[in-house]
C-alpha cells in the first residue's frame, strides 16, 4: 500500500541523543519541513558517560557542527579506540584502534591502497606486540592525540550533550514540544496520521521517527514487531552505572574491563569517569555486582539504578510512515559503542530513501530493513567475538561457550579467523566493523591457530620496521591529550569573543 501526500509534518517522538540527531538531521537534509521533537522531561536518559565510534564525528560534520564545541560543552573527550583489559585473565591488555592514516599500505604491484590488514597480518605471524606495533595503540597509551593521523570518535557527558543539541535544534527553528504520549491515531491504512500526549495535545504527522528509547512506544508496543533476542548468543542483562573521580591522566581512549561475571566501561570525562559494570544476572544479584565493583576499585561507590535489558532487535525498523531508531530498534550491549553508532548508520540509511518518506513504498521498506538487519547481524557476531577467551576463573567465562553458541551467520567467519584464512570480503562490504577490527580482537584474545599464508602479498609497503620509524617520528609531534583539550577550551572562548556567535 503506498501514498502520496502533500504535507511536511516529521515528528520525532523522544528527546535522547537518538532523538535530537534525527530531528537535526532530518531539518539539514529537508530544511523545508516542519520538524518536530516530542519529548518527556519527566525521562531521564540513560548514561553516566558515552562513547562513539568515528562515525559520530562523521555525523556531526554532516550536521554542520563544530567538533571543538560538543567537545567543550560537553566535557567531552577524544577517542582513539579501546583499551581491553584482562580479557584473558593475564592482567595484560589490548587495543582495538581506529583507522591509521600516517601512511597508506600498499602491496607493490597488487594493491594500490588500503592494505593495513596485510601490515596486521605480518605483525601476527612475527609475534609481535600491537601495542607497541600500531600507531593507534602506542599513541593512546602515552595519553596523546593525533587528530589527522588517527580516525577519531569522542567521548562526552549524555546529559550535557542532549541539552547542547537541544539548543542546536531549536536555533535551526525545530519544533519542541514537552509532554507525555498517550497514543498513536492510524488511518484506515495503518498510517500514523498524528499522536496524543497525556495533556490532550494533539500532534499532526505525515512521517514520524520512534527515538523513544528502551520504552519502544511505536515500533514496539504501537505496531507490535517482532523482537528478535540475542541472548541465546550474549549473556548480558544487567549494568550498573556508576562514576569514579576524576584522574591525573586522560586517557585518549575508552576501556574496557573484564570482571568475574561481565566487564566494566570506564569512560574518562573532563571532570569525572562515567562507568558501568555489565554482567550476567544468572551468576551474581546487584548487590553482589556492586561489591565486586568496589573491591575492585577500592573505593566506595554509589549507585542510582540499575538498568535491565535483553541484546536483540526487532525484525522490522521502518513500519508504515514510521522509522525505529536507536535504542527503540535494537540493543546489543554497551561493548564497543555500537548504540549511536547503530544510530548513525541508520540515519545515513535514510539518506538514501529521503524521496520514499512521502510513499512509503513497501519493496523500499523492505530493502532499508534489510539493510538495517544486516548491520545488527554483523554487530552480533563482532560483539561475540570478544567473549572468545582464555578466562576460567569464574563459572561465567568457563561456561560461555557451551552455554552460548556462535551464531549461525558468524559459524564460517570464525573458522576462517581462527584458521588464519579471514580475507577482507569475508566481511561485509556494509559491516559495521572492518577486518582490521577483527584482526585487532582475534589477536588480543589469542584465537589465531596458524600463521596467516601471505605468499605474494610480501612486497608491503611499508614494512613492519620502516612504519615503526614513521610512528616514532609522528609520536614527536602527538600532543598530550589533556593539554590540548585545555588549549581547546581557550581557543574557543576567545573564538567566541571575536565572533558574534559560531556558526549553525
Amino acid at each position: 500500500m503506498e501514498r502520496n501526500i502533500d504535507n511536511k509534518n516529521i515528528v520525532v517522538l523522544g528527546g535522547g541523543t537518538a532523538g535530537w540527531l534525527t530531528a537535526l538531521f532530518m531539518k539539514k537534509c529537508l530544511p523545508d519541513y516542519n520538524v518536530t521533537v516530542v519529548r518527556s522531561k519527566e525521562k531521564s536518559i540513560i548514561g553516566v558517560g558515552e562513547a562513539t565510534t568515528p562515525i559520530f564525528t562523521r555525523m556531526l560534520n554532516q550536521l554542520d557542527i563544530d567538533v571543538r564545541e560538543v567537545v567543550v560543552e560537553t566535557n567531552g573527550t577524544v577517542k582513539n579506540g579501546i583499551s581491553f583489559e584482562n580479557w584473558n585473565g593475564d592482567g595484560k591488555k589490548y587495543f582495538h584502534g581506529f583507522n591509521e592514516k600516517i601512511r597508506d599500505f600498499v602491496v607493490k604491484n597488487v594493491f594500490s591502497h588500503d592494505c593495513f590488514h596485510f601490515y596486521l597480518q605480518n605483525a601476527i605471524n612475527q609475534k609481535l606486540d600491537f601495542n607497541e606495533c600500531t600507531y593507534s595503540a602506542k599513541v593512546s597509551y602515552e595519553n596523546k592525540i593525533d587528530l589527522g593521523g588517527i580516525s577519531y570518535a569522542l567521548h562526552f557527558d549524555t546529559n550535557l550533550l542532549s541539552q547542547f543539541l537541544e539548543k542546536k535544534a531549536i536555533l535551526r527553528s525545530i519544533n519542541v514540544i514537552n509532554g507525555e504520549f498517550k497514543e498513536a491515531v492510524n488511518d484506515e491504512n495503518d498510517f500514523i496520521t498524528s499522536i496524543i500526549l497525556e495533556d490532550g495535545q494533539t500532534v499532526p504527522v505525515d512521517f514520524i521517527f520512534d527515538c523513544s528509547g528502551l520504552a519502544r512506544l511505536l515500533i514496539g508496543k504501537h505496531y507490535n514487531s517482532t523482537w528478535k533476542s540475542y541472548s541465546k548468543h550474549l549473556p548480558m542483562k544487567k549494568a550498573i552505572p556508576f562514576y569514579l573521580p576524576y584522574g591525573e591522566n586522560l586517557p585518549p581512549y575508552t576501556q574496557a574491563i573484564a570482571m568475574k561475571y561481565g566487564w566494566c566501561w570506564k569512560i574518562p570525562l573532563k571532570h569525572r569517569y562515567g562507568c558501568g559494570y555489565v554482567f550476567d544476572s544468572d551468576y551474581i544479584d546487584e548487590e553482589q555486582a556492586l561489591q565486586e565493583v568496589k573491591e575492585f576499585f577500592n573505593t566506595d561507590i554509589q549507585i542510582n539504578r540499575v538498568i535491565d535489558f535483553d541484546a536483540g532487535k526487532y525484525e522490522t525498523f521502518w513500519v508504515k510512515n514510521c522509522i525505529a531508531l536507536g535504542l527503540a530498534s535494537s540493543f546489543i550491549e554497551p561493548l564497543e559503542s555500537t548504540s549511536i553508532h547503530i544510530t548513525c548508520m541508520q540515519l545515513f540509511y535514510v539518506l538514501q530513501f529521503l524521496n520514499e518518506l512521502k510513499r512509503c513504498n513497501d519493496k523500499s521498506i523492505k530493502l532499508f530493513n534489510g539493510m538495517c538487519n544486516s548491520a545488527l547481524e554483523d554487530t552480533l557476531n563482532f560483539v561475540y567475538l570478544h567473549y572468545l577467551t582464555k578466562r576460567n576463573d569464574t563459572d561465567f567465562w568457563r561456561d560461555f561457550r557451551s552455554k552460548h553458541p556462535v551464531p549461525e551467520g558468524f559459524v564460517e567467519q570464525l573458522e576462517l579467523i581462527k584458521g588464519a584464512n579471514i580475507r577482507v570480503d569475508n566481511i561485509p562490504f556494509n559491516s559495521v566493523f572492518s577486518l582490521p577490527a577483527f584482526l585487532q580482537v582475534a589477536n588480543g584474545l589469542g584465537i589465531f591457530e596458524k600463521d596467516f599464508e601471505i605468499l605474494n602479498y610480501e612486497n608491503l609497503e611499508p614494512s613492519i620496521e620502516h612504519y615503526k620509524q614513521i610512528m616514532e617520528l609522528s609520536m614527536q609531534y602527538t600532543p598530550d591529550h589533556k593539554e590540548s583539550l585545555n588549549r581547546l577550551v581557550d581557543e574557543l572562548e576567545l573564538y567566541r569573543k571575536n565572533s558574534e556567535k559560531i556558526p549553525l
